[in-house]
């Protein structure tokens, strides 16, 4: 079957078939793809060809629907899988209704989602099983979803967090003003800024935290929180012994002098 002229389009693929499945011309891309082999099939044939059985359902509801000019997508099972996206209309010409069939290679895109969303599945997991308290935020500060470690450390549970400002989560101007911090975390799309700021818990206690922050484009913040208590009180006494006598805990010679 010889290659003509059809329509103008976008797509990759065109096919005209008759209402009753027979193929009458297809573009050069078609005859690249398939083949004379596959052409001298009806479509019918050729569908069970190259889709695998799961596919054929979807090809069978775009050929049912396409009155209403239906659309699939379906992976083509030639040499290597590549995704197709399937739509049939009725063309009416002046000899009866021929059918326009027309794919468009998507392999790219599907490909692309793919891989986003097994990142996105990864970091979801790191995220959630992290030793470090992490939230996400939109650009306000509002909380759109925390884990289960700052859930611990602040003394509830993780979905419990969500929707709170992240402003509640500290002390009042612990570490410094916050407004000057969430704004330096805006500005700097992409960069980590890093405050210790005292947290509020549902007993009361304030613990320590460095907070890192990094603004993911212009309506995400990632935030960590680390519990560092324990290291500052540890800072603390060891500032403490240096200004001390170690025998008799009085104020030696060096703290002496700064108080005159």
């Amino acid at each position: 079957m010889p290659a003509v002229d059809l329509p103008a389009t976008d797509a990759d693929y065109v096919m005209w078939l008759s209402p009753a499945g027979d193929i009458t011309a297809i573009s050069e891309t078609v005859r690249s793809l398939l083949g004379e082999e596959y052409l001298r099939m009806p479509v019918a044939e050729l569908s069970r060809a190259v889709f695998d059985d799961v596919q054929q359902a979807a090809v069978v509801s775009v050929w049912e629907r396409v009155l209403a000019t239906g659309s699939a997508r379906m992976t083509l099972q030639l040499g290597p899988a590549m995704w197709i996206d399937v739509s049939a209309k009725h063309m009416v010409d002046t000899q009866g209704q021929p059918i326009l069939v027309v794919a468009r290679d998507v392999t790219d895109d599907v490909v692309a989602q793919t891989l986003l969303a097994a990142s996105e599945h990864r970091w979801r997991v790191a995220f959630e099983h992290s030793p470090i308290g992490g939230a996400l935020t939109d650009e306000t500060g509002r909380i759109l979803v925390a884990n289960e470690t700052l859930g611990r450390m602040l003394g509830t549970r993780d979905h419990q967090l969500t929707d709170r400002e992240v402003t509640e989560l500290f002390v009042t101007d612990s570490g410094g003003a916050w407004g000057d911090f969430w704004s330096k975390v805006l500005s700097q799309s992409g960069e980590n800024v890093v405050a210790d700021r005292m947290l509020r818990t549902s007993d009361g206690s304030q613990p320590w935290g460095r907070v890192t922050a990094a603004a993911l484009g212009t309506d995400r913040v990632v935030l960590q929180v680390e519990d560092i208590t324990s290291r500052r009180e540890a800072e603390l006494e060891l500032a403490n012994r240096a200004l001390h006598d170690g025998l008799t805990g009085a104020p030696n010679r060096f703290l002496t002098r700064q108080w005159l």
